[in-house]
């Protein structure tokens, strides 16, 4: 019988990964069938036997007669009565671009406007900036202190008991939990490519903020206080706070629930939907990669980016409220609980120094299909 190495074993747990959809669009697009298209035309016999044809087809063509072969109009061309090139800017060509591209233009376009600031040495600051020029924070996170972390740290020794009935949760759960948003709102590749997409592109927004945060902030991972926690899978190379898993998985449970809502079976959707996001925090913990004070940020940083792009998809409404994140000596040593108020607290921003979200067209294109294949 072989013997795995540890390389082995990562492999393996990348290969789990890929079944999994942790490559995003990537693999939705694989799924599709879209890479096997590109793999079968970049193929060098493909390539010859294309030119052969051709060479086949266009026999006895004049070539430089331009009347045989100039197409009447531009498929792309909106108007018959305007044969030249198409508008620039549309929205709608969004659906003549591949995923990955689209992907890449509506999270781009999400980024527009955002900033990112310190604050007293402690604390990350997102800034939105409209058209205007007036700024106004999304959120606030100050960092524990190192005594806070310490006092965690009891709660992480705890939660490693329950390591031997989760270990499979956590594994799975590696990647983006893809299978369990299918299992609630019943997805699938071929029925709701665009709600897939869409979960995609979020997500990749979301992991841009969520690392600049935690580059900003620099909190060592647990694992680091005590080498007696051995996490039971390969702790991340970035910092601990916000986790983000947990802001992930609350940002697009929020995303998800807005999107069926609406019916009685919506809201059992989205209690569901937000039950799975504490899961996958918790299990982060269970893991020994993470605080729970780090879910809480988590928490409260997926709040500030879904309201956010919520506004974005209706433009035109103020940031009115700032969330803020940071935790004192009276709650350094208590487990996570988002449904308690000391853990998410907006606060109001005054009139004066509100600003306006724009509305994101091409965020729009998006969330509209997903919303149309959610709705049946």
């Amino acid at each position: 019988m072989s013997h795995l190495s540890p390389l082995s074993a990562l492999q393996g747990i990348q290969g789990i990964q890929g079944i999994q959809g942790i490559q995003g669009i990537q693999g939705i697009q694989g799924i599709q069938g879209i890479q096997g298209i590109q793999g079968i035309l970049a193929s060098p016999t493909t390539a010859y036997v294309l030119n052969t044809v051709r060479q086949d087809m266009q026999a006895g063509t004049d070539v430089l007669d331009k009347a045989t072969w100039l197409t009447d109009r531009l498929s792309w061309t909106h108007s018959a009565e305007a044969p030249d090139l198409p508008p620039i800017n549309q929205p709608g060509d969004l659906r003549r671009w591949e995923s990955g591209y689209r992907s890449a233009l509506i999270y781009t376009d999400l980024l527009e406007g955002l900033s990112f600031a310190t604050e007293d040495d402690v604390t990350a600051v997102l800034n939105y900036c409209d058209k205007n020029g007036e700024k106004a924070p999304l959120i606030k996170l100050t960092r524990p202190t190192r005594e806070q972390f310490i006092q965690q740290m009891k709660l992480v020794f705890s939660r490693s008991k329950q390591r031997d009935a989760r270990t499979a949760e956590i594994i799975t759960q590696i990647a983006p939990p893809y299978a369990h948003w299918s299992a609630i709102c019943n997805l699938h590749p071929e029925r709701t490519p665009k709600t897939l997409e869409l979960i995609g592109t979020l997500l990749s927004f979301a992991m841009l903020v969520t690392q600049r945060v935690k580059h900003t902030l620099t909190c060592p991972r647990p694992v680091e206080y005590s080498t007696l926690l051995q996490p039971i899978i390969q702790t991340p190379g970035h910092g601990s706070l916000p986790s983000g898993h947990a802001t992930e998985a609350y940002f697009i449970a929020r995303i998800l629930a807005s999107l069926v809502g609406g019916s009685s079976t919506g809201a059992v959707k989205e209690m569901q939907l937000f039950r799975l996001a504490k899961r996958v925090a918790d299990n982060r913990v269970v893991a020994g990669l993470h605080f729970p004070v780090d879910s809480a940020a988590g928490y409260v940083l997926a709040d500030a980016l879904a309201d956010f792009v919520l506004k974005r998809r209706a433009g035109g409404q103020h940031v009115e409220k700032q969330r803020e994140f940071s935790i004192d000596n009276a709650i350094a040593d208590k487990d996570f609980d988002p449904t308690a108020p000391e853990w998410n607290s907006p606060i109001n921003i005054a009139a004066k120094d509100q600003v306006t979200v724009e509305q994101s067209t091409l965020l729009n294109w998006l969330l509209d299909a997903a919303e149309k294949e959610l709705k049946y």
